[in-house]
């Protein structure tokens, strides 16, 4: 699904499900999804298997399952944001619903009877059909 979300330009590249961040060493954080500019990846990649890439996303998706709920999701959502990433999506499949959680909100925006999700500043040119999701 991901390979389909990427807008057709250079500047974009999405990271699958085993790309993680390591900022200290006792927090590794992973993400169902990740995003990083082109532009903002280091080269060379790191060793495969020894480490994960030292920087923060610019966009993380967290798809919410059954057993998690809002405050475990919003912590996690936080530790993403005060590490540097600019915006988390949040993803409720069983309410279809999307947070997102912005750095210095206090609290996630989640829009309602919107029927497509942009990238806005941190994407741009990013338009997901909401109706492709649910």
């Amino acid at each position: 699904m991901s390979s389909q979300l990427a807008a057709p330009r250079p500047l974009y590249g999405w990271a699958q499900p085993t790309v993680a961040t390591d900022w200290t060493a006792d927090t590794v954080l992973g993400a169902d999804i990740a995003f990083v500019r082109a532009e903002r990846l280091p080269l060379p990649p790191p060793r495969r298997g020894t480490s994960y890439r030292p920087l923060a996303p610019d966009l993380v998706v967290e798809i919410a399952s059954p057993s998690q709920d809002q405050a475990e999701i919003g912590e996690k959502a936080r530790l993403w944001l005060d590490r540097g990433v600019r915006q988390v999506w949040v993803v409720w499949p069983e309410r279809r619903a999307i947070d997102i959680w912005t750095a210095g909100a206090a609290a996630p925006h989640t829009p309602r009877d919107a029927a497509s999700l942009d990238g806005g500043d941190v994407v741009p040119g990013f338009r997901l059909p909401l109706a492709e999701i649910w």
